[in-house]
């Protein structure tokens, strides 16, 4: 045990967080009992057990601390009805063709669904130069429009929406949301980066016809606008979806790309590395 103890920390919390999360009762009872085992027969490991035990703990705290954080927010609200909220954005991306800002505040997250088109920001030369758009990252806004709550998986083996953004602490949609931008930031690095994305994806799609470029921008840059349902359901079926995400793998290949190229222009291996 002592050989990985970040391992096992690691190990102990994840299960901590599945014991509340998927109610497991049974894991407590398990967990107790190895940590005691390795307590009473494992003399040099008592102090690697104790931690095992506050983090186990801890794992179960943070995450029923967010379940009722999250039940506490979603009491208060209704499916469909009109609502109008406020926070900051700090994220966007495209969905077809339209723009979707993700909003959060201290109480909750919510993702904005507006009729901003993505041409809006693609074919406008004075903003591609400014490298702007109406709502940038950072701002803080009013969103006013219609809840909707998170979809349930129905089937096994299907995409469960609810847990995915629950787990990222989003909680519900905000549809046909008008939205009032109340202050811009002066300078915002993610705002720079999206927009950097969306004329990256641009050039690709100039060059490749539909599905090709769809796929490309997808193990590229991450964004699977460009997929149509067909491709998306081919790479699922085939159990090549993970081939569209913009995984570990990818970026230490790019990574590795970059160490090499500089350790060629004879940098060191910490300037290289770094």
């Amino acid at each position: 045990m002592n050989k990985r103890p970040v391992c096992l920390v690691s190990l102990f919390y994840i299960l901590g967080i599945l014991s509340t999360e998927k109610n497991l009762i049974w894991i407590m009872p398990a967990i107790a009992g190895i940590v005691l085992l390795c307590f009473f027969y494992g003399k040099s490991i008592r102090g690697l057990s104790f931690i095992l035990i506050i983090t186990f703990i801890l794992g179960m705290s943070l995450t029923k601390a967010c379940a009722l954080k999250r039940d506490n927010c979603l009491s208060y609200v209704r499916d469909k009805e009109d609502i109008a909220v406020s926070g900051k954005i700090y994220k966007k991306e495209i969905k077809d063709d339209k723009l979707i800002y993700y909003l959060k505040n201290k109480d909750f997250r919510a993702i904005l669904y507006t009729e901003a088109d993505v041409d809006n920001i693609v074919t406008d030369e004075k903003k591609r130069a400014l490298g702007v758009d109406e709502i940038p990252i950072g701002s803080y806004v009013t969103a006013k429009g219609s809840l909707g709550f998170m979809r349930e998986k129905r089937n096994e083996g299907n995409f469960d929406e609810e847990a995915y953004y629950y787990s990222r602490g989003i909680y519900f949609k905000i549809f046909d949301a008008s939205v009032t931008v109340k202050k811009r930031p002066l300078f915002s690095l993610r705002e720079f980066l999206f927009i950097l994305l969306v004329k990256m994806q641009d050039a690709i799609e100039g060059i490749l016809p539909g599905e090709e470029s769809g796929i490309l921008c997808a193990i590229c840059l991450g964004s699977k606008a460009g997929l149509s349902d067909d491709v998306k359901d081919l790479f699922r079926d085939t159990g090549l979806s993970h081939i569209l995400a913009v995984s570990g793998l990818h970026v230490s290949v790019v990574g590795m790309g970059i160490y090499s190229l500089l350790r060629k222009r004879s940098l060191s291996f910490a300037l290289a590395g770094s």
